[in-house]
């Protein structure tokens, strides 16, 4: 399933703070790109999560919400693939050894 959440990125020392609206978490980058990818990661991982024991995922707030929200700081939209997640973490190749 494919979507879009507004996520607020204020800056902080060191790097930007992130705040994802809906799901209640936050994230953390060094930078504007490593912050939206965190994002990213943070949002699929709750999501994945949701789905897996049966809850509705949280509807994504409007562009203008997320401006008030945020106030000075920068709004930006993050893109979800929850499918291309979920089989990205699934499909890790795990090394095994076993010694007879």
């Amino acid at each position: 399933m494919k979507t879009t959440y507004p996520v607020i990125l204020r800056e902080v020392e060191g790097g930007y703070l992130v705040d994802i609206p809906g799901f209640e978490i936050n994230t953390f980058g060094t930078t504007q790109y490593e912050a939206i990818e965190m994002a990213r990661d943070a949002i699929c991982a709750a999501g994945i999560d949701k789905i897996d024991h049966n809850e509705p995922l949280p509807e994504p707030i409007t562009h203008k919400e997320a401006k008030v929200l945020g106030g000075d700081d920068l709004v930006s939209v993050v893109d979800i693939d929850f499918d291309q997640y979920r089989s990205e973490v699934d499909n890790r190749l795990v090394r095994k050894n076993l010694t007879l």
